[in-house]
């Protein structure tokens, strides 16, 4: 379930927020799923998840989760790789980001995945206070 693997990350959305993103107009979201012949009983069958907005010619991928029994293994790069290959069909060009500036992780995916840092807010997070990294990448003939 999504809002497991929400509760596991550096800041969590509610359920009303995930609910709520399904909803929106220039919304998209993508869920990773164990293969059903996989999956151990009782066990929640969601690895991961991604959300984005997206107006032409420019997206913001707003979260990209993976499960911690997961993580590691590429589900975060196969999700995103999805996503860019999904908005480049939609006459997206360039995708936005921001990022816990402590979030080392998330950070070297971006990075890894031919993100540029483009800016940065002071002070943006709380709990705990964190500034946010603003990244951008070009996607349009790069899927």
């Amino acid at each position: 379930m999504v809002e497991r693997i929400e509760q596991q990350t550096f800041s969590p959305w509610s359920q009303s927020s995930l609910i709520e993103e399904l909803h929106q107009d220039r919304g998209v979201v993508f869920v990773a799923e164990e293969a059903a012949d996989l999956c151990i009983s009782g066990i929640d069958r969601i690895l991961g998840w991604c959300a984005c907005r997206f107006c032409v010619p420019e997206a913001e991928l707003l979260k990209i989760a993976v499960h911690t029994r997961a993580r590691r293994q590429g589900l975060a790069i196969h999700l995103l790789k999805h996503l860019e290959q999904f908005l480049v069909s939609k006459g997206v060009d360039t995708l936005f980001l921001e990022v816990r500036s402590q979030n080392q992780s998330a950070l070297n995916l971006y990075v890894k995945s031919g993100f540029l840092q483009v800016g940065k807010r002071s002070g943006y997070y709380s709990n705990p206070e964190d500034n946010a990294l603003i990244y951008r990448k070009k996607i349009a003939g790069n899927v």
